[in-house]
């Protein structure tokens, strides 16, 4: 909803809004995040240059804003800072890993079993259950 939000419960997705300009006319730049636990451990890190052919494509000097959607049930209920990076890969870092927020992901709706799961994500899957037939 375009809201700053420190607390975000694990079953809704949530974006990661990054404004920035561009002075002069760029290619390869790579703009993300990194989600760290509260010890320190990598839970996964980002940018907008991963799988996407528009950010390919030289930046022109002008204002922008690159978006990453983080989807529902992908983290686990935890403490997590999200830090800012930027870099044209095998050039120069444009921008040093900066910690941008701190995140708290809770659990709103109960799952089978209840309470946290071990790890650090808790990615819902598609599982499928079939009945077999009697054994002979």
């Amino acid at each position: 909803d375009g809201s700053l939000a420190q607390i975000v419960p694990v079953e809704q997705a949530f974006q990661v809004e990054i404004d920035y300009e561009i002075l002069a006319s760029v290619s390869r730049l790579w703009i993300g995040f990194t989600i760290e636990t509260a010890s320190g451990d990598v839970v996964f890190c980002t940018g907008d240059q991963n799988f996407s052919q528009q950010a390919q494509l030289p930046r022109l000097p002008d204002r922008y804003r690159s978006r990453c959607v983080v989807p529902a049930n992908l983290l686990n209920e935890d403490h997590y800072t999200l830090s800012l990076l930027s870099h044209i890969p095998g050039i120069r870092e444009v921008i040093r890993p900066t910690r941008a927020l701190q995140l708290n992901t809770v659990q709103r709706d109960a799952i089978a079993g209840g309470g946290r799961q071990p790890g650090f994500v808790r990615p819902v899957l598609d599982w499928t259950i079939t009945q077999l037939p009697p054994s002979p």
